[in-house]
């Protein structure tokens, strides 16, 4: 993810540009993979071949201050919750 030199803010999806500040001071730092759910689905028809139903697209809330779209792996659907560290 990109982080601003000038305010600190995460920036996620990457941009040109802050979306604190709009500072153009933007560098690239590493996650530490950490985060908790914010809001799952399970998929059980799916649009593609590529997964294997059922699968859990999540929207998780990163530690670093951002939130991104993910496939949740290796939890039962039915232990999914708000807020379940990932």
């Amino acid at each position: 993810y990109q982080q601003c030199d000038d305010c600190g803010a995460a920036n996620f999806p990457p941009t040109e540009h802050c979306r604190q500040c709009l500072s153009g001071s933007l560098e690239w730092t590493q996650s530490h993979g950490l985060g908790a759910i914010y809001s799952w689905t399970v998929v059980h028809r799916p649009v593609t071949t590529d997964f294997v139903p059922p699968y859990a697209p999540a929207i998780v809330s990163v530690d670093e201050g951002y939130q991104m779209l993910t496939n949740i792996i290796g939890i039962p659907a039915d232990a999914l919750a708000i807020g379940l560290r990932v």
